[in-house]
């Protein structure tokens, strides 16, 4: 293949990502053809514009190749091969013994997929990628792939409005133990992405790396590649007590069962750290919480102004205050306070995630069509 028509192809894979809910808009740079020249050689780039969101085996995908002149072993080989570099999904499905492959995106997909096996390049890439253009491709719908719930110190200070009727203070979808008590038994611990990225930038920070946790068939696929261990519902929760203590904030999934679960801090977080760089960052979050001062108790201390992931809280005339267009409502605020001066507030309007992961994705399209 000559360099004309390798370029070509790439072009064709980025156009071909970017009809997808989640896309890859074009920059002026190029830097987006950079990441994928990096990750897909031109054979894969090829196989990957065959696949589309719903998975599908190899009979499936073959037919295509079939007309080209192409073995089913070479499809099958290098659709294992591209599952191992982190480029697509894939798994076992219902029926015993196939794998269906479908279409990754950049995120939530190929840069988690990247744990452990992280380059510079691909590093320097992704993080000018998200300045130019990725940022505003993944928050424009308003409709968010990983959403916030409240730290379970915090859950106990949460206040409902008298104007307001809640048959239930705080849902099941809210509460980490009873997220995870209805989550899929089998579950993977990997290393964060986010803070192997920043440690290769040189801008790493002391948070755990062994934070993100898999579910199900996400699951299945970390701890057949590599890219997670195995462990329990009881080790999880173990883990997340020493990260609440941290002040990590809880982001899983936006769907009622999760795939995904992170914690996450507001130094090494892609979605933290870029939505903080923007005005009102809070609209792009699915909370159903906002904190708020407790003036009488407040002593002024900046603790909370210290540890909150957003900066939202600061400290005015010696009182603390919150910025609800920062507030997510993580309840981190609460959790490191020693005076019970911040409590958790539950929004007027409460967000109730997505079944699934596919209404998920339904729903991020028909937002984002409607912004076209």
């Amino acid at each position: 293949m000559n360099s004309d028509s390798t370029d070509k192809i790439y072009k064709k894979l980025r156009k071909h990502l970017d009809s997808f809910p989640v896309g890859y808009p074009k920059t002026e740079s190029g830097v987006e053809l950079k990441i994928l020249k990096e990750l897909f050689n031109p054979e894969h780039a090829m196989i990957a514009l065959r696949l589309g969101i719903i998975p599908q085996t190899v009979d499936e995908i073959y037919p295509y190749f079939k007309r080209r002149e192409k073995s089913r072993e070479w499809l099958e080989f290098n659709l294992n091969e591209m599952l191992k570099k982190g480029v697509i999904n894939g798994g076992t499905g219902k029926e015993r013994g196939k794998i269906y492959y479908s279409i990754a995106a950049l995120a939530v997909g190929i840069f988690e997929y990247q744990v452990n096996r992280l380059s510079p390049s691909f590093a320097r890439n992704f993080v000018d990628y998200m300045d130019e253009a990725y940022r505003d491709e993944i928050l424009k719908t308003k409709v968010p792939q990983m959403r916030t719930i409240p730290s379970t110190k915090a859950i106990k200070t949460i206040e409902v409005k008298e104007m307001v009727e809640h048959k239930n203070i705080v849902t099941p979808f809210d509460e980490v133990e009873q997220l995870l008590a209805d989550a899929s038994d089998t579950i993977s611990l990997s290393n964060c992405i986010c803070r192997q990225t920043k440690d290769i930038l040189g801008k790493g920070c002391n948070h755990p790396k062994e934070t993100c946790f898999q579910f199900g068939g996400a699951a299945h696929y970390y701890i057949d590649n590599g890219l997670g261990r195995k462990i329990t519902k009881e080790e999880v929760l173990k883990i997340i007590r020493e990260g609440q203590k941290l002040g990590l904030v809880l982001q899983p999934s936006n769907t009622q069962r999760p795939f995904a679960l992170c914690m996450c801090c507001g130094c090494s977080c892609e979605i933290l750290t870029n939505a903080k760089k923007l005005e009102n960052p809070a609209q792009y979050f699915h909370t159903n919480y906002y904190a708020e001062v407790i003036p009488e108790n407040c002593t002024g201390c900046k603790l909370c102004e210290a540890k909150c992931p957003m900066d939202a809280a600061k400290v005015v005339n010696e009182i603390s205050t919150v910025d609800l267009t920062r507030c997510i409502g993580c309840g981190v605020c609460v959790t490191f306070c020693n005076f019970d001066a911040i409590r958790l507030v539950k929004k007027e309007k409460e967000v109730i995630p997505p079944r699934n992961t596919l209404e998920l994705y339904q729903k991020i399209a028909v937002a984002k069509a409607s912004k076209e």
